[in-house]
């Protein structure tokens, strides 16, 4: 199912370096001083663009938002398409899931600010942008869970959305410790100074409990 686009036929006609630089000045601005308090007309004079100019590639600075939240869930399916073999373990598949969250989350912290601003906060208009960049990784989730049942590797008294759920919560965690001090601190308390692939060494043995094998 194609996204749905929230700017105009005018910004698809810019070229694409320049797309990305309004876009990535934009996510910086979001992410630094956090939704309401950005403005439309300091992102455009950062871009090098007028005013003008900016209203009409994106109407509205929810629509500017709501891109780049669109493109972000089109990047997240390409890369854990990418990443996520059917034909593999699904333990193996699950902690690929892990590595690939901590990388995007380190690759690209001001999107996950702008995320954990617009998530936790007072901005119900995003809600359907919301609910839809999770329900990518739950999908993800479910899909390998109800696959190693299918072909009986998993205990098929597992409960998925559950377990989809538990792993999901996890996957949170360790977004938010990229981006927040305080979970930056907690990911120590717990783990220490592991490097990533340490702790998701560690969170798969929990993963194993969770999902039992047949």
């Amino acid at each position: 199912m194609k996204t749905e686009q929230f700017h105009t036929g005018i910004f698809e006609r810019i070229s694409t370096k320049k797309q990305e630089r309004i876009l990535n000045i934009a996510v910086n601005e979001f992410a630094e001083k956090g939704f309401l308090n950005s403005r439309i007309k300091e992102i455009a004079q950062k871009a090098g663009i007028s005013y003008g100019s900016m209203y009409s590639y994106f109407p509205t600075k929810d629509d500017l938002l709501k891109t780049i939240i669109t493109r972000n869930i089109d990047f997240q399916k390409t890369v854990f398409k990418e990443t996520i073999n059917s034909n593999d373990d699904i333990f193996e598949n699950i902690k690929n899931f892990f590595t690939v969250t901590l990388k995007i989350a380190e690759e690209n912290p001001e999107l996950i600010a702008i995320w954990r601003d617009i998530a936790q906060s007072y901005h119900t208009k995003f809600l359907p942008e919301i609910i839809e960049l999770e329900q990518e990784g739950l999908n993800i989730i479910r899909n390998l869970i109800r696959t190693g049942i299918n072909r009986g590797t998993l205990s098929p008294e597992i409960t998925i959305n559950a377990s989809a759920y538990a792993i999901d919560s996890i996957s949170s965690e360790l977004l938010a410790s990229s981006v927040s001090e305080q979970n930056k601190k907690k990911k120590i308390l717990f783990f220490g100074e592991k490097t990533n692939s340490e702790i998701v060494d560690e969170i798969m043995i929990i993963v194993r409990k969770i999902l039992p094998q047949k």
